[in-house]
């Protein structure tokens, strides 16, 4: 059997990452299985050395104008998938796959529509809260984005797809409880510690991307009134991310910087947790968080 995962950019040691590479090398384990993954581009890193199966780069750079203004990055992003589109389906094409898995999210909309003339059976996995982007809007406007949205992604889009699989039985009978074509499969513990915790430290540990779903804004605000009745405490904020500068600062307009850290990223980092004495989650919504489990 054939199989291609499509998923973005895969050189981050995100929980999607992560599981895509695990599930990826399972499946490639069994008898007859071919397995490929498929990024949208890639670097050399040490999650890339993970995969035991092929990695076909696409070499699709969404997001490189961002900084060039609204228009000029909309435009971009309209040819850049395009091209995605097209280099995409010339893919799927040469390799001739029985089941391609979409797990990413540049990608989600538009695959179960491509011409492959195996006719593939198509899955998405969704590693999110069904709502998620309901639940981070705060004004009235980004509300109305998020409904928008999720009419045209839960509507509209996802009905192409052969099957859905979700992170939990909770979401799977909770907000897709009339689609006979969802399951629910929740992430593995992929990785088993050498060692416990001996909860003496004085640490406070978080561990996630640096986005705003993981809210650590809110963790450094909390963490200012903490401080004050623990000050020989610490909180260590494990991870990389685009909101690396403004939590910086907040932590610096804070006066926290003596006491909250952002530790950047770690490979080790069940040993980072074992020398913690205290594990936080903040997020605004978790599908199944893998770094809950591992903690």
């Amino acid at each position: 059997m054939k199989i291609v995962y499509c998923t973005d950019m895969i050189y981050t040691f995100g929980g999607v990452e992560i599981i895509t590479i695990l599930k990826a090398n399972f499946l490639a384990q069994m008898p007859d299985n071919q397995v490929w993954i498929v990024v949208t581009d890639n670097h050399f890193s040490t999650i890339t050395q993970q995969a035991q199966v092929p990695i076909i780069d696409l070499a699709i750079h969404y997001y490189q104008h961002d900084y060039e203004g609204f228009w000029r990055a909309l435009i971009d992003n309209m040819r850049t998938r395009r091209m995605h589109r097209k280099k995409l389906q010339e893919v799927l094409n040469d390799i001739q796959p029985d089941i391609v898995i979409s797990t990413g999210r540049l990608s989600k909309f538009f695959l179960p529509t491509l011409k492959v003339s195996s006719n593939p059976v198509f899955i998405r996995e969704i590693h999110t809260a069904k709502h998620y982007k309901l639940l981070g809007a705060k004004t009235w406007k980004e509300k109305l984005v998020a409904q928008v949205g999720e009419i045209y992604d839960y509507v509209w889009k996802i009905k192409k797809y052969d099957k859905i699989v979700v992170l939990t039985d909770a979401e799977k009978t909770g907000s897709w409880k009339h689609w006979d074509k969802v399951v629910s499969i929740p992430n593995p513990l992929i990785r088993e510690p050498e060692k416990q915790s001996s909860l003496d430290s004085k640490v406070v540990i978080t561990v996630g991307r640096l986005v705003d779903t993981k809210n650590f804004s809110s963790l450094i605000n909390a963490w200012a009134k903490v401080v004050q009745r623990h000050p020989d405490w610490k909180l260590q904020i494990w991870g990389e991310g685009h909101l690396q500068r403004r939590l910086e600062s907040q932590i610096q307009q804070m006066g926290l910087t003596e006491s909250a850290h952002l530790m950047g990223y770690s490979t080790e980092i069940l040993n980072e947790l074992s020398q913690a004495s205290i594990f936080v989650v903040t997020s605004i919504s978790e599908g199944f968080s893998l770094a809950t489990l591992e903690a």
